[in-house]
């Protein structure tokens, strides 16, 4: 792995964590009811795109 593909694989992991970190505060927000500060679609598309950075980590994990 390269210095360019180590660097990519980190700002991944670090937008895997962010993305975590923004789930867990939506799902805490439609535990409190709290409807008008997030939306159920915010949070189908932050799962989404998490999903697609793991599968995008895993693919240069393999690869590398």
């Amino acid at each position: 792995m390269n210095k360019k593909e180590e660097i990519e694989l980190a700002l991944l992991y670090r937008k895997r964590n962010d993305l975590e970190k923004e789930i867990a505060r939506v799902k805490a927000a439609h535990k409190r009811n709290e409807y008008a500060e997030v939306n159920t679609c915010q949070l189908f598309i932050l799962e989404d795109r998490l999903r697609f950075v793991e599968k995008k980590i895993a693919r240069m994990a393999k690869h590398g």
